[in-house]
């Protein structure tokens, strides 16, 4: 079991936190923009699963070939689950986390559905 306050696990986040990571680093508050531009594309990945076929440097990537590719990033435990993703063709940035340890992706696939 991991100790609380450590990233595996035992971190705790809220929306706000997440949203302003995502502003602070697009903004290049965090690491210069042009570190950001490589953290966002296409680092490794051969593109055949949809959601995740590329990585970037701390990111997953979903190719979209009508625009600039979503970024995402995710993460799991016993009982609960996480995913974060930005969208440049529009600036939206979308926030899901749960109780359970394993909804969070389908849910993102709705919103994106909806959204974008």
């Amino acid at each position: 079991m991991d100790a609380k306050g450590t990233g595996a696990g035992g971190a705790f986040i809220t929306v706000r936190d997440i949203i302003s990571f995502w502003t602070n680093l697009l903004e290049g508050n965090l690491i210069s923009k042009a570190f950001v531009s490589d953290m966002l594309s296409k680092q490794s990945g051969d593109g055949d699963d949809v959601e995740e076929g590329y990585y970037g440097y701390g990111m997953w990537i979903i190719d979209n070939p009508d625009g600039k590719d979503f970024t995402y990033f995710q993460g799991c435990d016993p009982g609960v689950s996480f995913i974060s993703e930005y969208n440049p063709n529009n600036g939206i940035i979308s926030v899901l986390v749960s109780n359970y340890g394993d909804n969070v992706w389908k849910e993102m696939r709705k919103v994106r559905e909806a959204l974008y």
